[in-house]
């Protein structure tokens, strides 16, 4: 009878190698563009996010200030430059964006990302949003503020604002829905 050796696995042939490398690529194929519409979605959220929390900071610090009897304080001012695509807190004896205290810029967590407004549906290049010491806004004689972030390809978030502070972030209409985001 013929004895048979037990052959010894060394590691892997170049065949098992081929194989494995031409599935991994595949995959990736398959995968990069889901994967870049996630990156772009997700910077964008978190671009609109970073500006509603800067509004938010502005009521706060609004009101604090009117709690802590600063009578003769000036109010906050919210400063929303599309030119320049950026938001600032600053107060009423400041100008513009470059002399304010808190600063975001929507381009930093979205670089292909814009920001447009509007006041009462018509477009501006500058939003100068006062907030008084009651945590009350004023758009100089606007009722409704539309801020919009958006990108390159078709997503976007507006944020709505009213005169009593109170912001909704949504999807604008014909734009692709961004999950959690509700559409406006």
């Amino acid at each position: 009878m013929l004895e048979l050796k037990p052959i010894a696995h060394r590691g892997i042939t170049l065949i098992e190698l081929m194989v494995t490398v031409a599935i991994i690529a595949i995959i990736a194929t398959v995968a990069a563009p889901s994967l870049r519409e996630y990156i772009v979605r997700r910077d964008i959220i978190r671009a609109a996010t970073e500006l509603q929390n800067l509004i938010a900071s502005g009521i706060t610090e609004s009101s604090s200030r009117r709690h802590l009897g600063a009578t003769n304080s000036s109010d906050t001012l919210l400063i929303v430059d599309t030119s320049r695509n950026v938001a600032c807190l600053t107060t009423n004896n400041q100008t513009d964006c470059a002399t304010g205290y808190l600063r975001i810029a929507p381009s930093k967590s979205c670089s292909a990302c814009t920001v447009t407004a509007t006041v009462d549906g018509t477009d501006t290049a500058n939003v100068r949003i006062t907030i008084d010491r009651r945590g009350l806004l004023n758009f100089g004689g606007g009722n409704d503020v539309a801020l919009t972030i958006a990108n390159n390809s078709n997503y976007a978030i507006t944020i709505h604002l009213n005169r009593l502070g109170v912001s909704r972030m949504c999807t604008p209409t014909g734009k692709q829905p961004l999950g959690e985001v509700p559409v406006c």
